[in-house]
């Protein structure tokens, strides 16, 4: 008796989604950023990041949760990502920014945003889902920005155009 499988859409399927993890990985180092996922009452996370954010934390897996922010966050600014997530349970939706070490000798800022996932019956908090942003060419951007319009001497007025609803402003 001969038995045979078809598995034509199997392999078609793995290569999908190998092609789309490779996609995703190259969006993450083109847009900086990095995700995670928590499951509520677990203290671990699941952390997806580029290449070039720190080497020492595992990619993919499963990680202790207090590891990433000890990793990454600056001593200081270690209470800012807790902050988040308890402004994402409480609301639904967190947002804060911090300093960071990616092991390359140069500050870092970082954008966390996070969000709770419900259970569609209970409305309970399932996970929490999260991404992580490196603004530090933005912030640099911003502060040379700030320092051109302190160093000028002269009246200035700034005017963005209408955009969509948003109306005209100085």
């Amino acid at each position: 008796m001969i038995h045979a499988t078809d598995l034509t859409m199997l392999y078609e399927t793995l290569e999908r989604v190998s092609e789309s993890e490779g996609v995703l990985a190259r969006a993450q180092e083109i847009g900086r950023t990095a995700a995670w996922v928590r499951i509520v009452g677990e203290d671990t996370v699941r952390w997806f990041a580029p290449a070039s954010w720190p080497l020492n934390i595992p990619r993919g897996g499963v990680s202790p949760r207090r590891l990433i922010t000890e990793q990454l966050a600056l001593e200081e600014d270690r209470d800012i990502p807790q902050r988040v997530s308890e402004q994402a349970m409480a609301e639904g939706r967190g947002v804060g920014v911090f300093r960071a070490d990616f092991g390359d000798g140069r500050l870092h800022w970082v954008r966390m945003s996070s969000e709770v996932v419900r259970d569609a019956i209970t409305r309970e908090p399932i996970r929490v889902e999260g991404v992580l942003q490196d603004i530090t060419e933005y912030r640099e951007q911003d502060d040379r920005y700030r320092e051109l319009l302190t160093a000028v001497r002269v009246p200035m007025v700034i005017w963005a155009r209408q955009q969509g609803d948003t109306p005209a402003r100085i």
